[in-house]
């Protein structure tokens, strides 16, 4: 019903997205803006940086700061509430406006991550396989090509914004237990996901659910302790063979953790026709099959960045497929593929 632990399918590289950070405005601190979302400010000393957002009622926020002389304080509807110099948590009671300010005694750039508001509303338990439940509508990825920026060295999805942005999943685990979310998957199904901020040590793991049938799934996500800001954090994937839901434990041995997810489904990429190049490039997660016009061509070499990329080749003879070659991938080493004779295409 399911798959982990696989190995990324890239032949080539793209550059397919340049990131470009934003600079501040006027009479303004400079700020720094990757992938939509606010990352790291630029004090002069004495100099403050100021934002607010509307929160509501039991709302949580989180303000983790990376500096060396730095200061932050929140103030709800005027009043200041909290101060430190790297971590800023709560919760407000009733709803109003949440007002940030950021200074600093010398010149530095501060490291932020953001979330501006967590409404608490995931089950504690476990739902049974057959239990209806609500699931999350996240970021669906049609076509890899859309998602991904090859040219940053992997095949993770780029999020759009900040955490309050569907690319995220956000929540707060209260009372040092667990709690649980679910995602709908179908056949072919990837689901991405990787951890973008935590206040605390946080364990996540995924299990596949159906309407009789359930099973814990190789691989977690886990930080001992505080993530640092903007740390950069592998994603893991699991493929689904079937469908049903993916249900994922959130689980903190911490009381008042809050905590992003950066999740992605990948649907399943049945085939790709391929146009007669003399260059291509083909790449995704699990599996992919691609159709190559070879009417013109006697020799296809194929590479990988990767290794242990299984590839396996069908040649197109008299309407039927014949299998002509499979081999596992060195990373950055060619391997060629002879068309036979009479063959038009090559899968």
């Amino acid at each position: 019903m399911y798959k982990s632990n696989m190995t990324p399918v890239i032949i080539a590289i793209m550059l397919s997205i340049v990131i470009l950070p934003v600079s501040g405005q006027s009479n303004s601190p400079e700020i720094t803006v990757n992938d939509g979302r606010l990352t790291s400010i630029n004090l002069e000393s004495g100099e403050t940086y100021s934002d607010s957002w509307l929160i509501k009622e039991n709302e949580w926020y989180s303000v983790q700061m990376d500096c060396q002389s730095c200061t932050g304080t929140v103030k709800f509807n005027g009043t200041e509430i909290d101060s430190s110099s790297s971590s800023l948590n709560g919760m407000v009671s009733s709803d109003g406006i949440i007002e940030l300010n950021i200074e600093s005694s010398i010149s530095e750039e501060v490291g932020l991550s953001i979330i501006q508001y967590v409404k608490e509303s995931f089950d504690s338990s476990r739902p049974a396989p057959n239990q209806p439940v609500q699931t999350i509508s996240g970021v669906i990825c049609y076509d890899i090509n859309e998602c991904i920026n090859n040219s940053r060295g992997n095949l993770a999805s780029i999020p759009d914004g900040e955490f309050t942005n569907q690319s995220f999943i956000t929540g707060v685990i209260e009372s040092g237990q667990s709690e649980y979310f679910a995602i709908d998957v179908s056949k072919g199904d990837t689901l991405e996901l990787s951890l973008a901020h935590s206040t605390s040590d946080i364990y996540v793991e995924v299990y596949f659910q159906n309407q009789t049938d359930e099973i814990l799934l190789p691989n977690s996500i886990s930080s001992p302790s505080k993530l640092s800001v903007n740390q950069a954090v592998a994603p893991h994937y699991w493929h689904f063979d079937g469908d049903g839901r993916a249900v994922i434990k959130v689980e903190s041995q911490s009381l008042n953790t809050l905590w992003a997810l950066q999740s992605t489904i990948y649907e399943s990429q049945e085939m790709t026709v391929l146009p007669d190049n003399s260059y291509l490039e083909v790449y995704g997660h699990n599996r992919n099959t691609v159709v190559l016009d070879v009417s013109e061509a006697k020799r296809l070499s194929l590479k990988s960045p990767y290794s242990e990329t299984e590839i396996s080749t069908y040649q197109l003879m008299n309407g039927n497929w014949v299998e002509s070659n499979s081999f596992t991938s060195t990373s950055n080493v060619a391997t060629n593929l002879y068309v036979y004779p009479n063959v038009s295409a090559v899968k």
